[in-house]
């Protein structure tokens, strides 16, 4: 459809509060009509018309890396479990950029044991290495193009084990 647009009166009800639809489901807007008030291209309600969608309850939708994901990798570390979250294998997923560039999308192909981490920045990446799409610097503001264990060294802000 190039719009869903839920009428006066009308109601699109997924799912409860209670008893929220655990399938996937996908609505596509595609380039179509336009409409006078609304343009191409949305999902809305019109006057008293209603959209209540209820899917799967998650307890975090959202959550940090844990490590550095470089560009091209196909495996994540997260600072929370995504088990604990609600996350499943099918799930798409996207990964928000923290520099200029394209945050994308990706679905979990699977998801593995937590793996606990020692404090430090042993993992930490050499600044010389390169991520995202834009091929950014990593930390290289703060490190000055030097490996991590210079950076360790001189900062006091890592502790070993």
């Amino acid at each position: 459809a190039g719009y869903v647009l839920v009428d006066d009166g009308g109601h699109l009800k997924v799912g409860t509060k209670e008893r929220p639809m655990e399938k996937q489901a996908t609505i596509f807007i595609t380039k179509g009509q336009h409409h006078d008030e609304f343009g191409t291209r949305f999902l809305s309600g019109w006057g008293s018309g209603r959209i209540d969608i209820h899917g799967r309850r998650l307890q975090r939708t959202w959550t940090l890396l844990s490590r550095t994901a470089y560009s091209g990798a196909t495996q994540l570390f997260l600072r929370d479990d995504p088990k604990a979250m609600g996350w499943r294998a099918g799930d798409r997923i996207g990964i928000a950029t923290t520099m200029r560039g394209r945050s994308t999308v990706h679905t979990i192909a699977s998801i593995g044991q937590p793996i606990s981490e020692p404090r430090g920045c042993g993992d930490m990446p050499d600044a010389r290495r390169r991520c995202s799409i834009d091929h950014c610097r990593v930390l290289a503001g703060n490190m000055n193009y030097r490996s991590c264990d210079f950076y360790c060294q001189r900062s006091g802000f890592c502790f070993r084990a």
